[in-house]
């Protein structure tokens, strides 16, 4: 065990007794045993860089599985509000063009009946040859 500035450091048995880099560790040591148990991962200060690497992985690991996740939730909503409106532009053109068959086929103007037919019905040239006279 070496020591620096009062606070006791861990050494690397494999590393014949010069230590390694055990910032982490020292600071967690340095607060006390019980945050040490708690927080600072006792086994990082007693195995050395070969856990401190696996921690280092453990936390990037967990970063991209919460950008894959975030990612993942933004494309699934994208899509979802995608199908939405081409849903809603699908109903609306089917409603269109079903009233629009509507109008040409169903209502369609029968000869007698419409504009013409009004202009020669017998009323229609009563009312202009009076405003004539």
């Amino acid at each position: 065990m070496g020591q620096r500035g009062g606070v006791v450091l861990a050494s690397n048995s494999r590393s014949g007794g010069r230590g390694f880099d055990s910032r982490p560790c020292h600071v967690a040591i340095a607060l006390g045993k019980e945050f040490t148990q708690n927080f600072a991962s006792p086994p990082t200060c007693k195995m050395g860089t070969q856990l401190q690497a696996s921690n280092v992985l453990v936390c990037w690991g967990i970063i991209v599985v919460l950008v894959v996740v975030v990612v993942a939730v933004a494309v699934s909503v994208v899509a979802v509000v995608v199908v939405v409106v081409v849903v809603v532009v699908v109903v609306v053109v089917v409603v269109v063009v079903a009233a629009v068959v509507v109008v040409v086929v169903v209502l369609k103007p029968r000869e007698g009946r419409g504009c013409r037919s009004i202009r020669n019905k017998s009323f229609s040239a009563k009312f202009f040859s009076k405003r004539v006279r």
